[in-house]
C-alpha cells in the first residue's frame, strides 16, 4: 500500500516536472519566435544550395562558413555602398520632418475644410490629431532617440546573433532533427507524415525563395526608376516598395504610397506630370515584375485561387496587422497540402 502511494507520488511529481518543462519550453520558444522564423526562412533558402554541394562531395559545414563568408562580405558591401545614402535620408528625413508635419496638418484641415462646405451637414473629426497619434505617436517623432533605447538595441543585437546560430544547426543537422521527429509517429502514419513534411517543406521553400527575389527586384528597380527623376528618398522608397511587394495584390499599392506622399510635402513636386511619372514607373516594375520575374521565381510553388489568397490576406490582416499579412498565404497554402494529403490518405483507406 504504502509502495504504491510511493510510486503515485512520483508519477504526480514526474508528470508536474514535464508539464513545467513543457511550458517553459513553449515560452521560451515564444520570446524567440522571430529568431527561429528568420532562423527557418534562411535554412529554406540555403538548403538547395548545400545539396547541391553536398551531393558532390564537400561537407555540409564547410558549405554553410563558405556561404556565411559569401554573404557576410556582401553584406558589407552593400552597406559599404547603400548604408551612406540611407542615413544621409535619415537625418535628412529627421531634419526636415517638422516642416513635412506642418503641411501634412495644413493639408488635412484644408481637406476637412472643403468637405465641410460642401457638406455642411456631415461632421468631420480633426484628422490631424488621429493620425499623429495612430502614426507617429503622443511623444512626437524622435527618430535619434527611439533607436538609442537600450532595450532595443540589445533585441536587435540577440537577433542578429542568434539568427545565423540556430540557421546552422537547422542547416547542418535539420535531417536529424526531422528523423527524431519521424520517430514519434507511429507506424501506420510514417508515409503520410513524410509525404506532409515533404510537401510543406518544398512548398515553403520554393515560396520563400521566390517573394524574397520577387521583392528584391521590385526594391531595386523601384529605387532606380525613382533615383532617375531624382525624387528625394528614393532607397528609403524603394525599400517600402519592394517590403510591400511581399503582400500579394494589396502589396504594390501599399508600396507606392510613400512615393506619393514624399510628392505631396516635397515643393514643386506635386504635379500632374510628376504623378504621371511615377505612376508609369511603378507600372513598369510591376508589369515586368509579375509577366517575367514572379512566374519564374514562384511559379505554381503557391497554387490558390487569387479569391482564397485575398480572404486570407483581409483575415491575416485583421487577426495580426501586418504579420498576419505576410504570413497568410504560405499559413493557407500549408493548410491546402495537409487537406489534401490527409484527404487522399483516408480515402485510400476507405474511410472517406
Amino acid at each position: 500500500m504504502a509502495t504504491a502511494k510511493r510510486y503515485s507520488s512520483v508519477r504526480i511529481g514526474y508528470y508536474l516536472f514535464a508539464s513545467a518543462v513543457f511550458v517553459a519550453t513553449i515560452f521560451a520558444l515564444f520570446q524567440l519566435a522571430g529568431a527561429l522564423v528568420a532562423s527557418l526562412v534562411l535554412s529554406f533558402l540555403l538548403s538547395p544550395i548545400i545539396n547541391f554541394a553536398e551531393n558532390r562531395g564537400v561537407h555540409r559545414v564547410v558549405v554553410v562558413l563558405g556561404i556565411y563568408l559569401v554573404v557576410g562580405g556582401l553584406l558589407l558591401l552593400l552597406v559599404l555602398v547603400v548604408g551612406p545614402i540611407l542615413s544621409t535620408e535619415l537625418q535628412r528625413l529627421t531634419q526636415e520632418f517638422p516642416t513635412y508635419e506642418a503641411k501634412l496638418a495644413e493639408l488635412l484641415i484644408n481637406i476637412r475644410a472643403s468637405i465641410t462646405r460642401r457638406l455642411p451637414g456631415v461632421e468631420i473629426p480633426e484628422l490631424y490629431p488621429y493620425l499623429k497619434e495612430r502614426i507617429i505617436g503622443t511623444e512626437g517623432f524622435e527618430l535619434t532617440s527611439m533607436m538609442s533605447r537600450l532595450s532595443g538595441v540589445f533585441s536587435i543585437l540577440t537577433v542578429a546573433v542568434l539568427v545565423p546560430i540556430i540557421t546552422f544547426f537547422f542547416v547542418v543537422d535539420g535531417h536529424v532533427i526531422q528523423k527524431a521527429f519521424l520517430r514519434m509517429i507511429p507506424n501506420r502514419y510514417f508515409e503520410m507524415a513524410v509525404l506532409l513534411i515533404s510537401r510543406i517543406g518544398n512548398a515553403l521553400q520554393s515560396f520563400i525563395r521566390g517573394q524574397l527575389i520577387d521583392a528584391l527586384y521590385v526594391g531595386v528597380m523601384t529605387t532606380i526608376g525613382m533615383a532617375a527623376i531624382g525624387l528625394p528618398y528614393f532607397v528609403v522608397i524603394g525599400i517600402f516598395a519592394g517590403l510591400g511587394n511581399l503582400i500579394p495584390y494589396l502589396g504594390p499599392i501599399m508600396g507606392a504610397i510613400p512615393a506619393l506622399v514624399v510628392m505631396l510635402l516635397t515643393p514643386g513636386w506635386f504635379t500632374g506630370a510628376n504623378i504621371l511619372i511615377v505612376a508609369i514607373i511603378f507600372a513598369v516594375v510591376q508589369f515586368t515584375e509579375g509577366t517575367f520575374v514572379y512566374p519564374l521565381a514562384i511559379g505554381k510553388s503557391v497554387d490558390l485561387h487569387p479569391l482564397v489568397v485575398i480572404l486570407g490576406i483581409t483575415i491575416g490582416g485583421q487577426l495580426a496587422g501586418i504579420v498576419g499579412m505576410l504570413i497568410a498565404v504560405p499559413l493557407v497554402s500549408i493548410v491546402k497540402v495537409i487537406v489534401e494529403v490527409v484527404s487522399s490518405y483516408l480515402k485510400s483507406y476507405k474511410i472517406l
